[in-house]
This record gives C-alpha cells, sequence and structure tokens, in this order.
C-alpha cells in the first residue's frame, strides 16, 4: 500500500459489502488494514457470502457495520 499522509482517524472509508465480484468490501478493508478507518455497509444482515458474520468480521477489523436498512429510501 502506498504511504499516505494524514494521521489516523482524518479518513473515513465508507465500503459496499457485495461490489459484485469474489472480493468484498470486507476482504478490502481486511487487504489494506484499514478497519479502524472503515465502515462496512450492506443489505446483508448476518452472514456474508462465504458464511461470515459479518458484524463479527467488522469487530475483529476494528470496522464499523450499518446495514442499509438504517438509510432512508
Amino acid at each position: 500500500m502506498p504511504d499516505v499522509v494524514g494521521e489516523l482517524g482524518q479518513r473515513v472509508y465508507l465500503m459496499d459489502y457485495d461490489l459484485k465480484c469474489e472480493t468484498t468490501g470486507l476482504d478490502l478493508i481486511e487487504k489494506f488494514q484499514i478497519g479502524l478507518e472503515s465502515v462496512l455497509f450492506t443489505g446483508h444482515q448476518g452472514l456474508g457470502k462465504s458464511g461470515r458474520d459479518l458484524s463479527h468480521e467488522c469487530r475483529r477489523l476494528g470496522a464499523r457495520f450499518l446495514t442499509k436498512d438504517k438509510f432512508p429510501k
């Protein structure tokens, strides 16, 4: 990952879980180690594609977790 200017907490990465490909937003949060600065949002309320509990995985990575039903339509 290239050097990024800025202090921890100055950035917020909004990631959709379903990227319409094999890779998920959760995979990218883990790959780039950006959990403390990330919010994963999804229409899935329990298990993801691979059977992982999404809220548990977000806690493990330090990311915040929001379901799309929390947003006005």
